[in-house]
């Protein structure tokens, strides 16, 4: 272990400029070692310092400008990426759209109708279709117009006034409903379910009569400017895009304290790409951006000069144009207007960029009550609803347990879970750290006994604090480490601190970190703190701190597990990349054995799951001790309703619940508290432990 004397100077000389506070002061008595309450990182610096992590972690990534064939393999790579981060690789079979219609609701300038198409068996979305009456020409071009978070989404008076004018214009128009539906453990995310809908939409434009399925344009605004974002980059039959108040800088809409709409949040993306390079996949095709005072102020000259760069080294400068309106997030009349010129200039080749700009009607004004259109009724006994996509998920994607009755069993299995751990947890992902050093900032000596407060370097500028309590005498052997993870960290209570010092007695050194989020991390403790005042980007459109407290907690729990969806990296994964850099800390410690660490967790499930992962992933931990808690991922609950419970993984129960993770280390001691399993899981288990001569190695309590 490498030591060294740390005052409060010299810290600022070791690359550890977040923490100026006080150290905390171990002091002795007769009886016992107690640290002060005082902690070694106070809670405003400890919420700044994962503040500073979260603004490194949603830095964008660099926007290549790029031309010709590293171009199109640049545009082939991220579709193909974005797909499968949004579980839609290999794309689902285009089965029979069976539509449904409503009766038709009839206005002066064309029909409306309800209807119903399917995107999965049994499982369907509803749209609003709007037939021109009269046709300028046919086939006629079309637009998608997938619609926001208005209240009565598509049967919104703004969204109905789009439609109704571009039905007027010539246009037939389709308003998809926005579906909110996921379960991130299999890959379902919000996203899944709004571009296949919106794929399939196009897919219903294109087999209309009235439709040239070759002149299709779609626009939308907020969420339904990300739908439109989505379809173009993913979809190439779109042929002219208009993206309203949406594509900036993925940062604008992340925060450490809260998070942004909940559609915003697939896996991954931030780890290769943002979304104006996402927006660019629309080339060589035109799209116009329209930004306001919301999250896309910064738009015009933070990410489209580049946009417009690429456009134009490819020869295409004048099919890209943005334009800024001082106002709130709206999408109000001088922005449709704005829309329609973008669509008859792509769609109907009506000119150059000084064709004039139509006019809305003023007399768009017969739009229909919202509730009238979201009670029209379409009879389709043959919807299943969307809780079906649930089940066709886990029927396709779900995984099926190994048979381990055999030491080649265990080994394809090892084999399999390990090697996708590291991109289920997004280890890649994360931020550099420092090399592996162990800072001592406090030592006092009791008997037999060391206790410190050390340092350990983690990713980016994070530093965990931990107590260690180790022999003081020179032992014969080298001793054991015990890692031990609880929601305390490294403030255990006076009678915890006595067991592990008397532990120490017998040889043992006993480690307590503050992994994120335990200890000073512990984000329970942190709500209220980490807010707006610590942000240093100058976000474009903030978010305030919720008032209640317990709103504060449950918005910053909701915060890092789904922000940290996005960055590829999750809770759980950046828990395991803490317990490795104490691992790194530890291994060159003479005095201890470092080739044979036991972990115990208490309190937190995520952490019991942590150590598992950590155990896949190095050998050297040889011994479990851990809870669960009670949770697992098939009864997943959201972390802002247990901070105790399992923040979600992507994609894990692809690979396997919490029981197949433990069966990766059968060849270890584990012992496991409050394991959520059934006997059948447990009689597994404790088979693939005897499948490695480790009949004992499972052991199950409370």
């Amino acid at each position: 272990m490498i030591r060294c004397s740390l005052s409060l100077s010299m810290r600022k000389t070791v690359a550890l400029p977040l923490f100026a506070g006080v150290f905390a002061v171990l002091t002795a008595t007769a009886g016992s070692v107690e640290p002060v309450e005082q902690p070694l990182i106070g809670r405003q610096e400890a919420a700044a310092a994962l503040t500073r992590y979260f603004e490194e972690m949603s830095v964008p990534k660099p926007f290549p400008v790029l031309t010709g064939e590293r171009l199109e393999a640049r545009q082939k790579e991220l579709r193909g990426r974005l797909l499968a981060d949004v579980g839609l690789a290999p794309l689902p079979e285009r089965i029979d759209l069976d539509v449904h219609k409503s009766a038709p609701i009839d206005h002066p300038w064309c029909t409306i109708e309800k209807i119903e198409y399917q995107l999965w068996p049994g499982v369907y979305t509803a749209a609003l279709l709007f037939v021109p009456k009269e046709f300028p020409e046919k086939p006629a071009p079309a637009m998608l117009c997938p619609h926001g978070h208005w209240d009565h989404g598509y049967a919104f008076p703004d969204v109905q006034k789009r439609c109704i004018v571009l039905a007027k214009m010539g246009y037939v128009a389709l308003s998809p409903r926005q579906n909110h539906l996921e379960d991130q453990t299999l890959g379902l995310s919000h996203q899944t379910l709004m571009i296949w809908a919106n794929m399939r939409g196009i897919d219903y434009l294109q087999s209309l009569p009235e439709v040239d399925p070759g002149r299709i344009g779609v626009a939308g605004a907020s969420g339904g400017g990300l739908q439109t974002q989505m379809i173009t980059a993913l979809d190439t039959r779109v042929k002219a895009a208009t993206i309203v108040g949406l594509t900036c800088d993925y940062r604008e809409v992340l925060f450490p304290y809260d998070a942004h709409c909940f559609c915003n949040h697939w896996p991954n993306v931030m780890s290769y790409t943002d979304w104006p390079e996402i927006s660019a996949l629309a080339f060589p095709r035109p799209v116009q951006y329209l930004t306001m005072n919301d999250w896309t102020r910064h738009f015009p000259h933070d990410n489209y000069p580049a946009i417009l760069e690429l456009y134009r080294a490819n020869g295409y400068a004048d099919r890209v144009s943005c334009t800024y309106w001082p106002t709130e997030h709206v999408y109000d009349r001088p922005k449709r207007e704005r829309t329609y010129w973008w669509m008859e200039k792509w769609l109907r080749q009506k000119g150059s960029v000084s064709q004039p700009i139509p006019a809305e009607p003023d007399e768009v004004s017969t739009v229909f009550p919202p509730e009238v259109l979201e009670q029209w009724p379409v009879e389709n006994p043959n919807n299943k609803g969307l809780d079906r996509l649930i089940d066709i998920f886990r029927e396709n994607f779900h995984f099926s347990r190994a048979d381990i009755a055999t030491p080649t069993d265990w080994t394809a299995h090892k084999e399999r879970m390990t090697s996708a751990l590291p991109w289920l947890l997004g280890l890649n992902a994360g931020l550099p750290h420092e090399p592996h050093t162990l800072a001592v900032a406090e030592q006092r000596r009791h008997r037999q006994v060391i206790v410190e407060r050390v340092f350990c370097p983690a990713e980016g500028h994070i530093l965990i604090p931990a107590l260690v309590v180790r022999p003081a005498l020179e032992m014969p052997k080298p001793s054991a480490i015990t890692i031990v993870l609880s929601r305390h960290g490294s403030a255990p209570s006076s009678k915890a601190l006595e067991a592990y010092m008397d532990r120490a007695k017998h040889g043992e050194t006993v480690v307590l970190p503050d992994v994120r989020f335990t200890g000073v991390y512990d984000l329970v403790e942190l709500a209220g703190v980490m807010g707006p005042g610590l942000v240093q980007f100058d976000i474009a459109y903030t978010l305030a701190l919720k008032e209640q407290p317990e709103e504060q907690r449950k918005h910053l729990l909701w915060a890092w597990e789904r922000n940290s969806i996005v960055w590829g990296h999750s809770v759980v994964g950046m828990t395991v990349s803490d317990i490795q850099c104490v691992l790194g800390s530890l291994a060159n410690d003479a005095q201890a054995d470092v080739e044979h660490i036991r972990i115990e967790t208490h309190d937190a499930a995520y952490l019991g799951l942590a150590a598992v992962f950590a155990a896949v992933l190095d050998p050297r931990i040889r011994e479990l001790d851990v809870d669960f808690v009670g949770c697992r991922y098939e009864s997943y609950r959201t972390w802002n309703e247990d901070p105790n419970a399992l923040p979600v993984v992507p994609f894990i129960l692809r690979y396997g619940d919490v029981p197949d993770w433990i069966a990766v280390i059968a060849d270890r001691d584990v012992a496991v508290r409050n394991l959520k399993a059934d006997t059948d899981e447990v009689l597994w288990l404790s088979r693939a432990f005897a499948a490695m001569g480790n009949e004992t190695g499972f052991k199950l309590g409370t």
